[in-house]
């Protein structure tokens, strides 16, 4: 989950030197509020969520909902577009699309 906009994010697919399409797993897209799509290292993600968690807690003793273990994230449609030449998204491999049940993780 993206730590500004709260919605699910998605690995970065990148075919590689010889046209194979990677999953790169330190990188994570988003659709950023202007509705271009953004990246973000997953680690930096992670730590932003982490923050926000704790001045919740600090705050008034709870956890945002969103970030509760029985929340469930919406699932969104895939997205195939390029971010202004930032961050190419490349749809799945048809393979791991099945394995996903043919909707985005």
């Amino acid at each position: 989950m993206h730590y500004k906009t709260e919605e699910r994010c998605e690995n970065l697919y990148l075919p590689d030197k010889k046209g194979t399409v990677r999953k790169i797993h330190s990188v994570l897209t988003y659709e950023a509020e202007n509705k271009r799509l953004g990246c973000i290292n997953r680690d930096n993600n992670a730590v932003n969520n982490m923050i926000k968690i704790v001045k919740s807690y600090l705050k008034d003793k709870t956890r945002p909902e969103k970030y509760c273990r029985g929340y469930k994230l919406p699932v969104q449609e895939k997205r195939t577009t390029v971010n202004a030449g930032k961050c190419p998204v490349v749809p799945y491999p048809e393979k791991r699309r099945n394995q996903l049940g043919g909707k985005s993780c």
